[in-house]
Parts: C-alpha cells; sequence; structure tokens
C-alpha cells in the first residue's frame, strides 16, 4: 500500500487531498503551520502539523520506511527546495513532487533530487500540463486550471489515458513515427512507460520514445479524434 504525504497547505494541496482520497493508499496532509493547519481544518481535512524542514520530524513521519511519495506544494519556492533536499538525503526511492514558480525553481527542484516538478506558469501560457503518474492527477490539475471555466470542456477538449495494445498500429513505434498532431490533431502530453518502472516520460524531447505494449498514452484534444486514434491506432 502507498503512503503519499502532501507537504504543505495550500490551493494544491487542497486539490491533490480531494482527488486522491483513499485510492492509492492512505493520503497524510501535513501543514507547516498554525494558519494552514486550522484553514485545512476548517475546510473539512484532518491535517498534522509539522516541520517537515527537520528530518527528525521527516523520519517521524515515514520518509525512508513507509513513505512511496512526498508532494511538496507550498506556495514558498524555498521552502519546496529544502524539503526535497532533506527528503532525498534520507530517501532515494521516495517518489518526490514538487511545485514550482518558475523555470528556474524547476531546475533546481530537479537537481535537489525531485522526479517531477508542476511548474504553474509555463502549464498557464502553454495551456498544456504535466500531470502526475496516477491517472487521478488528470482530474487534479485540471480543476485546478479549469475550474472556474471549465474551458476545456466547453470546447469539447478533454484529457484521456489510452493503454496500447500489443500487436496495435502503435505497438513498436515512437512518438515520430505516430504523428498524432497531424494525423488527429492530437497532443501527447507524454508517456506512461511500462517498462521503465511505470515512470512518466514527458513529451519534451521525447519524440524518438519506443512506445511498447502496456505504455499509457497521455493525450489531448477533441473527444472524437481521440476515439477516432484509439480505434486506428490501439
Amino acid at each position: 500500500m502507498r503512503k503519499i504525504v502532501i507537504y504543505d497547505y495550500s490551493p494544491v494541496a487542497k486539490e491533490l487531498m480531494l482527488r486522491l482520497g483513499s485510492e492509492f493508499g492512505e493520503t497524510v496532509l501535513v501543514a507547516r503551520n498554525d494558519m494552514g493547519y486550522k484553514l485545512a481544518a476548517t475546510e473539512g481535512f484532518h491535517p498534522i502539523l509539522m516541520d517537515l524542514s527537520n528530518d527528525e520530524n521527516l523520519l517521524k513521519i515515514g520518509v525512508g520506511t513507509s513513505v512511496s511519495d512526498f508532494f511538496c506544494v507550498s506556495d514558498d519556492d524555498d521552502i519546496n527546495l529544502f524539503v526535497t533536499l532533506s527528503v532525498r538525503a534520507i530517501s532515494s526511492e521516495t517518489n518526490i513532487l514538487a511545485r514550482a514558480s518558475d523555470a528556474d525553481s524547476k531546475k533546481k527542484l530537479m537537481l535537489a533530487g525531485a522526479n517531477e516538478t508542476i511548474d504553474f506558469n509555463e502549464i498557464g501560457a502553454n495551456r498544456v500540463f504535466h500531470l502526475l503518474r496516477r491517472p487521478t492527477a488528470l482530474g487534479f490539475l485540471d480543476s485546478i486550471l479549469y475550474r472556474d471555466d471549465n474551458e476545456l470542456q466547453t470546447h469539447g477538449i478533454i484529457i484521456s489515458e489510452i493503454k496500447v495494445a500489443a500487436g496495435s498500429a502503435s505497438d513498436k513505434k515512437t512518438l515520430f513515427e505516430l504523428d498524432v498532431k497531424n494525423r488527429y490533431n492530437l497532443i501527447v502530453l507524454g508517456v506512461l512507460d511500462n517498462q521503465i518502472s511505470r515512470r512518466f516520460v514527458f513529451n519534451v524531447n521525447s519524440f524518438n520514445h519506443m512506445i511498447d505494449a502496456g505504455d499509457v498514452l497521455v493525450v489531448i484534444g477533441k473527444d472524437d479524434e481521440i476515439e477516432r486514434f484509439r480505434s486506428e491506432c490501439i
């Protein structure tokens, strides 16, 4: 069973708590100060008040033993960076996702040991977003970005996960060969690679990535085009 720690309470943390639920195991919300703790409690959650910039507290919460995933989503870049460094120093196995406010923060977080980062400025500029390694994350990020106007849904645009079947037209093909952008007017956000520890490969400089049976393609586009791609290539 997975144990997911979400630190610290913020709008991103709130959406994660609402979306993840208990589907993937135990989810622990940690607030770093009284303000965040009280706000989380007021909004119906059951947070723990703990400063995770302290290594002893990281060990107490289970980093290095029971924690499988650590989501560092404070609104403060310095906190995200410091805690990411601390978690990675304790555990080389924990999957760390950290929030970045800009490209510079993203680079620092990756160097600090984050497996993935969420850069909301980059996402907003491109109207396309990265995601976590879980299907639930699609709904979570979609909610954050489009919860006010539901712009994607209004225009018939959805995000879909498509599993590649053995012997299909997509099996043993590269993203370049599939050419879904021109053939189906879809954008491939990335691939959940079944052979690389189910690691998400973002569609950035990855057009030569080989698609295999069992991989999951994450695409964004019109519903009818997604279904056409699914029927012809999957």
